[in-house]
Formats: structure tokens, C-alpha cells, sequence
């Protein structure tokens, strides 16, 4: 499972939470193009910092460029692993402040 902020061949900026075959069905074109994609299991401290960040901008610039918002359902699945993350590297007290989760 990957988030990922794309905009597709279309010109379209999507983003959410694939499935490997689904990011392959929607990055087909050659024209497509990801702006940043993760598979939500950091390896480090530094990591899920950077990947909480890396997230939330991607999907401001989304919403911010007349791209679809993320379901409720994605932002749950989202947030869970990051608060897994948190919780793995001692990030709790850091993603709270900063309403990460």
C-alpha cells in the first residue's frame, strides 16, 4: 500500500492510497508524473519526520491545485501508520504538537 500525489496524463492531480496495481493503472501514460510517493514504513526517526512533512505538503499543494481532497477512509489509513511510526521512533509528543496525528 503507497500514497501518492500524481498528476496523470490527463493533467489531473490526484492523490490517495494504492494498491501496486492501481498506481501502475493510473501512472501508465508516460505523460503522468508523481510529485511523491511512499509506502508508509519509515526506517527511521528521521524518516517518518520527513515523511510526515513530505505528506502533508504534497497534499496541500494537491487541494491547493484544484485536486481531489483524500477520503476520510485514506486520511484513517494515513494516520494510523504515522502514529505506528510515532510510536516505533518516539515521535508521539513531536506529531501531537504539530497535528500530525
Amino acid at each position: 500500500m503507497y500514497y501518492a500525489a500524481i498528476t496523470t496524463g490527463d493533467g489531473e492531480r490526484i492523490q490517495g492510497i494504492f494498491t501496486p496495481e492501481t498506481y501502475f493503472n493510473v501512472t501508465f501514460s508516460p505523460d503522468s508524473v508523481t510529485h511523491y510517493i511512499t509506502n508508509l514504513k519509515p526506517h527511521s526517526k528521521q524518516e517518518a519526520r520527513e515523511m510526515a512533512i513530505a505528506i502533508l505538503d504534497a497534499d496541500r499543494e494537491t487541494v491547493n491545485s484544484g485536486g481531489e481532497c483524500l477520503s476520510y477512509g485514506e486520511y484513517a489509513i494515513i494516520t494510523a501508520e504515522l502514529e505506528k511510526a510515532a510510536r516505533r521512533f518516539g515521535l508521539i509528543r513531536e506529531f501531537r504538537e504539530n497535528g500530525i496525528i
